[in-house]
């Protein structure tokens, strides 16, 4: 099951440097009833140090998605 979304509420930096294009959030079925959720987002950059700037946005867009995968775990798992 996939679920496409854009969760653009927040964005920490001018539109024209970083355009968020998308997000999605795919349910992967495992045995035993169980489903492992992954979280996939795309951007734009538009800077003249690309390069550099693209690094830090996906280390910053992984984080970010590692917090929320964190916080449905446990409200899921009711810890």
């Amino acid at each position: 099951m996939t679920i496409r979304y854009f969760p653009v509420l927040f964005q920490p930096v001018p539109e024209n440097i970083v355009t968020a294009l998308d997000g999605t959030y795919e349910l992967e079925p495992l045995s035993g009833g169980i489903c492992r959720l992954h979280l996939y987002s795309h951007f734009k950059l538009a800077t003249s140090f690309n390069f550099y700037a693209s690094w830090w946005a996906s280390w910053i867009m992984k984080d970010i998605q590692q917090n929320i995968l964190q916080v449905i775990r446990h409200r899921a798992e009711g810890q």
